[in-house]
């Protein structure tokens, strides 16, 4: 009687595909074959009745090999599908969160500059000269992406005191707040500027606003930044009110790194059963 090294390796003749594949696919007959001798002999039969009986019943060999090699490679391709998509989906969520953090960085950084150097410029002064005018237009012109930038005197608006006491968050380096009615301001760049949100009872998340405690400043972001930073951004926000919790919506690049974790996971659970708990033959 052959052995069952021997059988298994007469199964496999002629029967094309990756050497890596029939190789874990023949140690899988292997196990499943001694583990059948094992149970016949435990059941008073001899060795070479043993090995006749687990011969047998895989019958017809030559189709038998075709098919399970078949739905053995099928296998392969499909855990392989998954991890491709795992960490396809990992690299575009892990990606896209790094470009907008640094995104999101940039206009933290680029707001703290603005504000305070225009702030500096204008000190505790009662008014604001010529000379002072162009300084503060040199550092403002650089961002293209701003829509206006105003300036206001605190003690001339009412409504402009209340909102600094009520948000005490506010301070140099500026936050998001409600936006101040640039009608009022002393001066607006451009002149011709026109406010996207103009209600004093709304809040817009792509306003800035910053004070000295004698001028308050105020810049809106252009129509494309907004929708990036309501829609995208992770900044947090402090408007003056009792509703002063950090928003997050990084939820397309979090929805790619949750998806693709979990594919991972399921990954990882298929390899682990088809390595100690699967057997193609039962």
């Amino acid at each position: 009687m052959v052995s069952i090294e021997e059988f298994v390796d007469s199964l496999y003749k002629g029967v094309n595909g990756k050497s890596k594949e029939v190789d874990e696919l023949k140690e899988e007959m292997k196990s499943h074959l001694i583990e059948t001798v094992n149970e016949l002999k435990k059941q008073g039969k001899t060795e070479e009745e043993s090995l006749k009986i687990a011969y047998e019943r895989f019958g017809d060999t030559s189709v038998i090999t075709s098919g399970l090699f078949k739905i053995f490679h099928k296998q392969r391709k499909f855990i392989k599908f998954i991890f491709i998509v795992a960490i396809t989906c990992m690299l575009i969520g892990v990606s896209s969160y790094v470009f907008m953090t640094q995104k999101d960085l940039k206009f933290h950084n680029e707001q703290k500059i603005l504000t305070k150097g225009v702030l500096e410029i204008i000190e505790n002064k009662n008014s604001i000269t010529e000379d002072e005018l162009i300084k503060i237009d040199e550092i403002i012109k650089d961002y293209k992406y701003i829509n206006y930038f105003a300036i206001f005197k605190i003690e001339d608006i009412s409504e402009l005191q209340s909102k600094i006491i009520k948000n005490g968050e506010m301070g140099i380096y500026g936050n998001y707040c409600y936006p101040s009615d640039i009608k009022k301001a002393k001066i607006v760049f451009p002149n011709d500027a026109k406010q996207m949100a103009n209600s004093p009872s709304s809040y817009d998340r792509s306003t800035v606003a910053a004070t000295n405690g004698k001028w308050v400043v105020q810049y809106e972001y252009k129509e494309h930044i907004y929708k990036y930073i309501e829609n995208y951004s992770k900044r947090m926000i402090f408007p003056p009110s009792e509703y002063r919790v950090p928003k997050f919506n990084y939820k397309v690049s979090d929805c790619f790194i949750v998806i693709g974790i979990t594919l991972l996971v399921l990954w990882i659970g298929i390899k682990l059963y088809c390595r100690f708990k699967f057997h193609l033959f039962n």
